[in-house]
């Protein structure tokens, strides 16, 4: 990110193998984040859209929710199938934290 930030700013399109040396970086992994820039949008967005839904029934719960519970309240009452390890990555990501 900061090797493009910095060609864009200064227009250095030239200097793109010696920037990804200096970062230690393969041109070609340079080349292959950047054309997954619009995939890992898509992604943001349906984490978020995801979260979301937790968040709906982790509020509904009073915050005492952990992450099966979420799980099986989505299967239940959403007829939405999520991964328990996904419920915590989201968790863990947005900083939702049960109350004990």
């Amino acid at each position: 990110m900061l090797i493009e930030l910095t060609i864009r700013r200064h227009g250095l399109g030239r200097m793109i193998s010696e920037f990804c040396r200096i970062a230690e970086v393969s041109r070609a992994g340079y080349y292959d984040w950047l054309k997954a820039a619009d995939k890992r949008i898509l992604l943001e967005e349906s984490d978020y859209m995801d979260y979301e839904l937790t968040l709906k029934i982790f509020e509904a719960k009073k915050r005492k929710a952990g992450a099966k519970t979420l799980r099986m309240d989505m299967e239940n009452d959403y007829s939405a199938v999520m991964n328990l390890k996904k419920i915590h990555r989201l968790m863990n990501k947005y900083e939702s934290v049960a109350k004990v």
